[in-house]
């Protein structure tokens, strides 16, 4: 079910229904906390300036604690040209972005 699942979030991104912001995502194993492993060069959250080992702590005011990858995937897509507001860590801060998913 979950290869399913994951099937269907990418034909959704392929045929364009499903927004992308360009973050790519890991798991720290210590923390099971979700970090951006990288961002996709031109794609919204590198336009806001998220950058790679930020913390996400919250999408739209809901935390991320005890999401895993999938799961905080699933809550950063939606319909392209709609916003989200991205929470993260970086260092000892938070800092809040707001971004328009992409096609």
């Amino acid at each position: 079910k979950v290869m399913d699942n994951g099937y269907r979030h990418w034909q959704q991104m392929l045929n364009g229904s499903l927004g992308v912001v360009g973050i790519f995502l890991k798991r720290d194993e210590t923390t099971q906390e979700v970090a951006v492993s990288d961002i996709e060069e031109g794609e919204p959250a590198y336009l806001a300036g998220i950058l790679p080992q930020d913390t996400l702590l919250k999408i739209d005011g809901k935390t991320t604690q005890g999401m895993d990858e999938q799961q905080v995937l699933e809550n950063l897509g939606g319909k392209p040209g709609t916003s989200l507001n991205i929470t993260v860590r970086r260092g000892n801060q938070e800092l809040e972005f707001q971004l328009t998913r992409a096609k």
